[in-house]
């Protein structure tokens, strides 16, 4: 014997459970197929210049740079003390790449 409600009893309360939470959403105009931000045209990304781009990539590119080597900075404290130096200096090396990578690409974006 099973305590509590029955298994179909708790599958009907999650799907009434899932209904009632799209219902929610969209009431509260989360539909998508209706975004009226965008002036109807779902989808549709608008551009600036191409400096504007490249720069916005740059930004990005060094943002995920950034979250990558912190990363490996803590992945280096789990060695041992004689390895962690090791491990710094090649996360060091491999941001110092990535970061030289990514400005080469937005001064080739912006020629």
């Amino acid at each position: 014997m099973t305590r509590g409600r029955a298994p179909e009893d708790q599958g009907m309360r999650s799907i009434f459970f899932v209904t009632a939470l799209c219902a929610g959403a969209l009431a509260l105009g989360c539909n998508p197929a209706d975004d009226t931000t965008t002036g109807g045209q779902v989808g549709e990304m608008q551009r600036g210049t191409p400096q504007d781009d490249a720069e916005a990539a740059y930004e990005v590119a060094m943002q995920r740079i950034e979250s990558e080597h912190e990363a490996a900075l803590r992945q280096c404290e789990t060695l041992q003390a004689e390895a962690q130096d090791q491990c710094r200096e090649a996360a060091d090396a491999r941001r110092e790449a990535a970061e030289r990578e990514a400005e080469a690409q937005r001064e080739r974006a912006t020629m």
